[in-house]
């Protein structure tokens, strides 16, 4: 059975079953493979609406979200995004795609980035949910996983783009997921706090006061977030200083 056959039939057999447990995969499963870095991602014949980046005098900024609860506001940021002619990331869970593969979707079709944010947001060290933390193996699994979902949506594989479930990572991680081809995390260097449930008003206050250039801002689409809604006049401030926009992956060019 071809790779990603077998993989998407083990992501729906686990969605069935409800939150998988590490005990499911063994160390040295041999159904484990690298993602395919070598396979051409593929390429529409009409070229997105939206460019991978928007020069500013200032510099530019990545403005990235995380997709992993409910929709959210998912549809609101992507028509603001739209409006204002702006590229972003989104690193969303495999379970997050399976739910809205609507949203996945446009966010490729309309020219953003989409990373990987593993199947279904378990920490990988145990720090923040502590769970215990995953085996080597059931880290490479949970970003496999979540691409044979993502891939066929946005045309190509996520591969090598990733972002932590909680930012819990540490040296052996990056070891680990590097041996299925995930070598680019995805960071931050401004956090809004929409998560923490702060007020659009101080969501603004915070995205503008700590701008810089190359700066990669983290967002949330989830409903518990104020990001959504403070999105608009985020876009709006940090045009008036200056500020262009970039993927994650455009950032340093």
């Amino acid at each position: 059975m071809h790779w990603r056959v077998l993989i998407a039939v083990l992501a729906l057999v686990t969605l069935a079953a409800g939150k998988a447990s590490a005990q499911t995969v063994p160390d040295g499963d041999p159904a484990l493979p690298t993602c395919p870095e070598s396979e051409p991602a593929v390429v529409s014949a009409t070229p997105p609406p939206i460019p991978s980046r928007v020069e500013g005098p200032s510099g530019v900024v990545a403005l990235t979200f995380d997709a992993g609860a409910d929709r959210g506001y998912a549809q609101d940021i992507l028509d603001t995004l739209s409006d204002a002619g702006i590229p972003a990331t989104f690193g969303m869970t495999g379970r997050w795609a399976m739910a809205n593969p609507e949203l996945v979707q446009r966010m490729a079709s309309d020219g953003h980035m989409v990373i990987n944010h593993t199947f279904d947001h378990q920490s990988f060290t145990g720090l923040s949910d502590r769970l215990g933390g995953l085996s080597a193996d059931w880290r490479r699994y949970e970003l496999v996983q979540a691409d044979a979902i993502i891939a066929p949506l946005i045309g190509h594989t996520t591969c090598p783009w990733y972002r932590l479930p909680y930012f819990d990572g540490d040296r052996s991680v990056v070891g680990d997921v590097a041996e299925a081809g995930y070598t680019q995390q995805v960071g931050w260097t401004i956090d809004t706090l929409g998560w923490r449930g702060s007020s659009v008003q101080n969501i603004l206050s915070r995205s503008l006061r700590l701008a810089a250039p190359n700066a990669v801002y983290v967002l949330h689409v989830g409903v518990q977030s104020h990001d959504g809604p403070a999105l608009p006049s985020i876009v709006e401030g940090l045009k008036d200083m200056g500020y262009g926009f970039a993927t994650v992956a455009t950032l340093g060019e």
